[in-house]
């Protein structure tokens, strides 16, 4: 049973290098391509936490399909769930949006 085993997955290898070989220029360019970022910044959101302050908070942000959960940070009134808020800034030292209640 073992001596059938060793040769099938040489063979299988082999078949799988010979059918990848031509798209590897393909997956390299995939590989190299930078992700596409969206401007989140002047967009209106909804809290889904129970709260957003300035420690801890998530937001909701729609965008062509199912919306787009982000961490988010309030320095000001505490927004709390279902509050619509308005993204002011995007801070990249902690990955994380400012917001603020919308008027």
């Amino acid at each position: 049973m073992l001596y059938c085993l060793i040769p099938n997955v040489l063979v299988s290898v082999i078949i799988t290098k010979l059918i990848l070989f031509p798209l590897v220029p393909w997956i390299r360019q995939l590989s190299q391509a930078e992700p596409q970022q969206i401007e989140f910044v002047g967009k209106r959101a909804t809290v889904s936490t129970l709260e957003v302050n300035n420690e801890f908070g998530q937001i909701a942000v729609e965008h062509h399909g199912p919306p787009i959960v982000l961490n988010a940070r309030c320095y000001g009134a505490i927004p709390r769930q279902g509050d619509v808020v308005e993204i002011v800034e995007y801070d990249p030292v902690n990955e994380t949006y400012v917001i603020r209640l919308s008027k």
